[in-house]
């Protein structure tokens, strides 16, 4: 079960790997009886995340809050492998997309909590870092509105939004711990 938390209340939702995309590794949501699904659409402004626009409203990857992208990214293991290895691997962005970090950057799977357990499927999301400095990640993700190319198994990337929390809403941190951002 994966869990996000705001001040409106707890979201949670679950998957297994029988219900994942096994060429994608991306996953289906079920509902947890009792459990609200999450209506980000109504709290998101509680919290900064990351979006993936182009995935399913159902897509659990479709926003990650930006302090697991920031925990995830410190993460990453130190060895870079080769690609067909699998992760973490250079990226060189052949496809372009608009990264602010300066090459050489590696890519490694963005899960929705925790470290990535090597050999299962990768789902849509990845964080992109520089190889020697991880303090700005940046995500991206498979996108399925871009049509498969040629020899390739995969929809190209697109770049994951950063989205910043609304600072005008209360968080319920103010008080004796000064206002801190998500």
């Amino acid at each position: 079960m994966h869990e996000l938390s705001t001040a409106k209340g707890d979201f949670r939702w679950s998957w297994s790997e029988a219900d994942s995309d096994s060429d994608s590794g991306t996953a289906t949501p079920k509902a947890v009886p009792g459990a609200r699904t999450p209506e980000y659409d109504a709290d998101v402004s509680e919290i900064s995340y990351y979006s993936m626009t182009e995935l399913s409203e159902n897509d659990p990857h479709r926003r990650i809050a930006a302090s697991e992208v920031r925990v995830q990214a410190i993460a990453i293991p130190n060895t870079v492998v080769r690609r067909w290895e699998g992760y973490p691997h250079r990226f060189n962005n052949y496809e372009e997309v608009p990264l602010a970090n300066p090459h050489p950057l590696i890519e490694h799977p963005l899960t929705l909590s925790g470290a990535y357990l090597s050999g299962s499927p990768p789902g849509p999301a990845r964080i992109v870092v520089n190889e020697h400095d991880r303090s700005t990640p940046e995500t991206m993700y498979h996108d399925p509105t871009k049509p498969i190319p040629p020899r390739s198994r995969y929809h190209p990337f697109s770049k994951g939004e950063y989205r910043g929390r609304d600072s005008s809403l209360p968080t319920g941190l103010e008080e004796g711990f000064g206002k801190m951002g998500i």
